[in-house]
């Protein structure tokens, strides 16, 4: 065996030996389905999970999970996003977190809502959300005193107009409220300010939701 052959059969065998340890970690995890697995790569390989995904796919096909690179793809991101959201939730709880105005204009609009319900937690309003579908106009329902609101989150970079206000002017029929808000990182518009005051709703924006977050933060 010539030198190149020997470092041929090194690779090979040293190759073998990652996907082993590779293939023992992410099974460890148990997966069952294809979310599973790509849960335990992402657990497994982190930021460089990229490097990883010919290793993942072949042991997708060894245990017969059909699939298709546009699928772990979109499932990937999917992942990630959830994640990103429930870290961004935990340093919401973290009663030592230190929020501001800034940091929401660096978040989805998802992150934004789950901002929300735990701010209006913290002001002392029972909280519902809608989770993102069929929300018929309200993000999140909230209550108190017997009092119900719909509330409309616009984690927005410019100014908010009329759709927002008539949105939530919907969702109090919808949902048999007697309120409805509408949030902003943003500001509103003149018409969408005439708008909520013969409509009943109130309008929280950049400069309110700064105050409320130094308040409650």
């Amino acid at each position: 065996m010539d030198n190149s052959e020997l470092k041929k059969f090194i690779q090979i065998e040293t190759d073998a030996q990652k996907f082993e340890e590779f293939e023992h970690k992410i099974m460890s995890c148990h997966p069952k389905k294809l979310d599973d697995y790509l849960r335990a790569l992402l657990d497994v390989s982190g930021e460089n999970y990229g490097q990883d995904l010919n290793a993942i796919s072949r042991i997708l096909s060894e245990n017969k999970i059909h699939f298709s690179d546009a699928e772990i793809s979109s499932k990937i991101d999917a992942i990630k996003k959830e994640i990103k959201l429930k870290n961004f939730e935990s340093t919401l709880i973290d009663s030592q977190a230190h929020v501001s105005i800034e940091q929401l204009d660096n978040i989805s609009g998802h992150e934004f809502e789950e901002f929300l319900v735990i701010l209006f937690k913290k002001m002392g309003y029972i909280v519902e959300s809608t989770k993102l579908s069929n929300d018929q106009g309200a993000d999140l329902i909230v209550s108190r005193f017997g009092e119900k609101i719909v509330v409309q989150a616009k984690r927005y970079s410019y100014t908010v107009g009329n759709d927002a206000v008539q949105e939530a002017v919907a969702a109090i029929k919808h949902y048999g409220a007697q309120k409805g808000m509408v949030v902003t990182t943003s500001s509103f518009s003149r018409p969408a300010a005439k708008l909520a005051i013969s409509n009943n709703i109130r309008l929280i924006d950049r400069s309110e939701l700064n105050q409320l977050i130094a308040k409650h933060f």
